[in-house]
Parts: C-alpha cells; sequence; structure tokens
C-alpha cells in the first residue's frame, strides 16, 4: 500500500512525498507483525524522471490498480486519463489525439506492485530517431547507388575503349 503525494512541512521546508507500506513479513500479508513505512521525495523522482529527454513536450505519471495518480512529471498539458485496466499487457503502445496532435502512450507494469508507469509523447517526439535512422538509411543507399553507378560506367567505358580500338583497326 502507498499514500498518493503529499505535502509535509519539514524543518527544512516543506516536501512533496509518498509513503509506502510493506507489511512484514512479506510472504504473510494476512498476519502481519510489522509494518516498514518508507518515505520517497517526490523531488528524487522528478530528478530520475527529468533525465528523460521527453519531458520537454510529454508526461511520464504513476497510476495504480485503483486509477488513482501516484505523481506525474512534465507537461500537464498532455495528461489524458487513463483506466488502469484499459492498459493491457497485449499492448505496449496506444495512440490517441491530443488537442489535435497525435499522441503515443507507452507504458510498463511493475513486477512489484500494482504499479503502471504511463508515458505521453507527441507522435513527432516519438518517431523522431525513427525518422533520422530511416533518412540516414535512404541517403546511404542513394549515396552507394550514385557510386555503383560510376564505377560501373567507368569500368564499362576502360573495357570498351581496348575493343574499339580493335574495330577500329579492323575497318
Amino acid at each position: 500500500e502507498y499514500t498518493p503525494l503529499q505535502s509535509l512541512n519539514l524543518s527544512t521546508g516543506k516536501k512533496d512525498i509518498i509513503t509506502y507500506f510493506q507489511s512484514l513479513p512479506y510472504e504473510d500479508k494476512k498476519n502481519p507483525m510489522a509494518t516498514l513505512a518508507i518515505s520517497i521525495r517526490a523531488d528524487n523522482i522528478e530528478s530520475l524522471l527529468s533525465r528523460i529527454n521527453v519531458l520537454n513536450r510529454g508526461i511520464i505519471y504513476i497510476i495504480d490498480s485503483n486509477n488513482q495518480i501516484i505523481m506525474s512529471v512534465g507537461d500537464k498539458r498532455m495528461f489524458t486519463p487513463i483506466q488502469y485496466d484499459d492498459l493491457s499487457p497485449e499492448k505496449d503502445y496506444i495512440y490517441s489525439h491530443i488537442d489535435g496532435e497525435k499522441v503515443v502512450t507507452t507504458y510498463v507494469s511493475s513486477s512489484i506492485n500494482d504499479w503502471k508507469y504511463v508515458s505521453i509523447v507527441p507522435d513527432a517526439v516519438f518517431m523522431n530517431d525513427v525518422r533520422y535512422i530511416k533518412n540516414l538509411i535512404v541517403a546511404v543507399i542513394a549515396l552507394e547507388l550514385l557510386i555503383g553507378l560510376m564505377l560501373a560506367f567507368y569500368l564499362a567505358r576502360n573495357n570498351y575503349i581496348p575493343i574499339k580500338r580493335l574495330v577500329d583497326k579492323l575497318k
């Protein structure tokens, strides 16, 4: 279990935290002997997630099996409420539109708890590297084709010159 993002007033100032609770022993949840509470500072999670380049135009959020948003980082305009059960394991991504812009929703399920980590980014950002690689491949193939044609012309010409001289001598 956990508590969603909440603010605490500490001596060092106001901090946003998520508290995670785990019954102990882990194997016997019906008869817990103790409960371990772990407070996770939201700014630590945000700093980890902010290293992902898509955050300048997308959003990442964590959702639990009760459809509660645990926390989110990024462009709040990109947020689209998605039901936990709509994020099925059969699909790795979902295409949709937000304010007329095509977006890609990708997600990963946690193997430890009932959380899903959801990322929503514009299709242009999502496919940017794919388009770069595609254009690079097309350019390399075009260059190879041009070099191949020039080499074929050069070799054909060099092989034709002795034959042309022989034909000219026979005339």
